[in-house]
């Protein structure tokens, strides 16, 4: 490809750096900055359970963002001293942190009361 053809001449100044700063900010000025239009429009609204529900759910998706990303970084500087380990990015330190949750969840979930939790329940009920 040839830059100085005058049919790519726009493609040179899309690669600077500065230009795609510019165009994120401005996107997110817009979008920041913008109001809502209603206009007679209908306006749909989460019931309080389901925001509860959806702060929630991100919450925990953003942990295990913050989790890939601190395996990721443990796993980079233990190379360091390792050099025959392989480089992680993102996407292979997440699998491990969602792998390690489900195994921990059905190792919670699947555990068969204990007898002194069966005979506790028991014994608290009135005869």
């Amino acid at each position: 490809m040839n830059v100085n053809n005058p049919r790519f001449a726009w493609r040179a100044d899309c690669d600077s750096g500065k230009v795609v700063f510019m165009r994120a900010l401005l996107f997110v000025l817009l979008l920041g900055l913008s109001g809502t239009a209603l206009a007679g429009m209908p306006v749909f609204t989460l019931s309080d359970l389901a925001t509860l529900r959806l702060s929630g759910i991100s919450f925990f998706i953003a942990l295990i963002a913050l989790v890939a990303c601190l395996v990721r970084f443990l796993w980079n500087t233990l190379r360091r001293d390792f050099p025959k380990l392989p480089l992680l990015d993102f996407r292979r330190s997440l699998a491990p942190v969602v792998l390690l949750g489900l195994c921990f969840n059905i190792a919670v979930f699947s555990r068969q009361p204990a007898e002194s939790d069966r005979l506790g329940a028991t014994a608290c009920q009135k005869h």
